[in-house]
């Protein structure tokens, strides 16, 4: 079982790895399929970064969470989400984004990478038990 688990992430790595490369190398460009609106294209390109790395973990985090449902812990894992989310992410999103005045992309990445990150150490204890 730790072998799959190590394989399935690591696939969702690369691939999450490639959307990112793909995305830092059209930075400039790939907003153009969305909008015709200068200013908003370069607005999208000063965040493609930002963007590159949200698909990065979202290819590893739905990996993350389904070991740790299927290992048994789906009630633990609807608390983790509900407390890192509500609790951490949006009131430390606000903060950064609209009392610092840091803007939209830091209320993005606080919220989004405290709720993304709170499942690799179930997912490492998984892999122990699995051994």
């Amino acid at each position: 079982a730790m072998h799959a688990v190590i394989v399935i992430i690591a696939e969702s790595l690369l691939i999450g790895l490639l959307c990112m490369a793909l995305v830092l190398i059209f930075r400039d460009n790939f907003a153009i399929i969305y909008t015709t609106d200068l200013e908003l294209q370069h607005a999208v390109s000063k965040i493609a970064g930002l963007l590159g790395l949200t698909m990065v973990l979202n290819s590893v985090q739905p990996v993350g969470s389904g070991v740790a449902v299927g290992g048994g812990w789906q009630g633990l894992v609807a608390y983790i989400n509900l407390g890192c989310y509500y609790v951490l992410g949006l009131p430390l999103g606000y903060l950064l984004g609209y009392k610092f005045n840091y803007g939209v992309g830091v209320i993005h990445y606080t919220c989004y990478f405290i709720g993304e990150w709170h499942y690799f150490p179930y997912l490492i204890e998984l892999l122990h038990i699995a051994t």
